[in-house]
């Protein structure tokens, strides 16, 4: 019988295997197991000699699902155990190659090599690309969705950031340098599908951003935490944002450096179930001789929006730590999901509110740092 690593390459090949040639990987599971696949049913064996009454009970209500039918409920209960071990290795392979710098053997440049003409290049290094982001000015969104065509090729934004960001910005800043993260790994010369999204909960074009009035306490540090509570009509949101989201706050500093200012805005999102990772939704912005008179019309060198991954050991000190204190936890990798150069800051507030998976707790920021009932309400 296969030993604990040998279990977690195993599960790590297969993994590769349905990601790199884009199987369903449930039905893939089910047929390698039905043919007796050598290297499935050591999975299977290795998974069931483990299995307990933990496990009966946690997929007793997935045991109503059609897969792995004709077999005995202790063999379902084990298809089930090893689907989803399967499915958080699948989902952390797909993560960390969304992240991965970009470069010539990546889908997305291998279908097509004209785009890495439009990956920014960093000012600081005047001619040497970042290979991170490509210029949005080359590509056409199509319906404020995340598929973009480039040439007749189609691509995808990475699932992280909201595609109403860069549409509004596109629509609302058209002079300002914009710059956005496609997935490496997805590109055809097919229309690809779009998300089916919901359009009622939050518009951008209802907001008009030169009526935020930022206040002293955007210069000041933040710190906004969720714990679990017991719902009622007034916190039910709350609740949700905890219980389903994962939410466990948000926490935001400011830097000073010579005549620069800078900000970050971060929101955690704790997916440490099956996963083990702590997700960090951030917002960062830099500006100069920063004043907070007028400060929604100071032009920012930059806005961007990242997405950090901790594991295991630095998940916890990120989980246990603040931004206050000037240190921040590295992040095991990272990502910018977009980049907008020569932005006004009042563009902040609903970048936030689109970017950030809790309403609650960004509009909460966003009441301390300048809202008041006397303004415009947000939409």
């Amino acid at each position: 019988m296969l030993d604990l690593a040998e279990y977690d390459q195993g599960l790590k090949s297969l993994a590769d295997d349905v990601i790199a040639n884009q199987r369903d990987l449930v039905r893939h599971l089910e047929s390698l197991l039905k043919a007796k696949d050598n290297s499935a049913t050591d999975l299977f064996e290795f998974r069931k000699y483990f299995l307990d009454d933990g496990d009966r009970k946690r997929i007793e209500p997935y045991l109503e699902i059609g897969f792995y039918s004709g077999e005995s409920d202790d063999d379902r209960v084990v298809f089930f155990c090893l689907e989803f071990e399967l499915e958080s290795v699948a989902r952390r392979i797909r993560l960390v190659n969304a992240f991965k710098a970009y470069d010539d053997s990546q889908t997305l440049f291998t279908h097509e090599p004209r785009l890495t003409d439009h990956i920014r290049v960093k000012g600081s290094r005047k001619g040497k690309p970042e290979n991170e982001m490509v210029n949005y000015g080359a590509l056409k969104q199509l319906h404020a969705s995340e598929v973009l065509k480039f040439e007749e090729s189609f691509v995808k934004l990475l699932p992280m950031l909201n595609p109403r960001i860069p549409e509004w910005i596109g629509k609302t800043f058209p002079l300002s340098p914009l710059f956005v993260r496609i997935d490496p790994d997805i590109a055809s010369n097919n229309r690809l599908y779009q998300f089916l999204t919901e359009e009622i909960q939050l518009n951008p074009y209802d907001y008009r951003p030169e009526s935020f009035r930022f206040q002293e306490a955007f210069l000041r540090p933040a710190d906004h935490a969720l714990v679990e509570t017991t719902p009622t009509q007034e916190t039910v949101r709350e609740c949700l944002d905890y219980k389903v989201q994962g939410i466990r706050g948000l926490q935001a500093s400011t830097s000073v450096n010579g005549t620069y200012r800078s900000f970050m805005i971060e929101e955690l999102d704790d997916y440490s179930g099956p996963d083990g990772i702590l997700i960090g939704r951030c917002i960062h912005c830099d500006s100069k001789e920063f004043e907070v008179t007028g400060a929604g019309e100071h032009l920012l060198d930059h806005l961007d929006l990242a997405i950090n991954v901790y594991e295991q050991e630095n998940r916890l000190a990120r989980l246990n730590g603040s931004l206050r204190n000037g240190k921040v936890t590295d992040a095991d990798y990272r990502t910018h999901v977009l980049r907008v150069d020569k932005v006004p800051l009042y563009a902040l507030p609903m970048m936030g509110l689109l970017f950030m998976t809790s309403q609650v707790l960004f509009r909460r920021y966003l009441n301390d740092i300048g809202w008041s009932s006397e303004q415009e309400p947000l939409p």
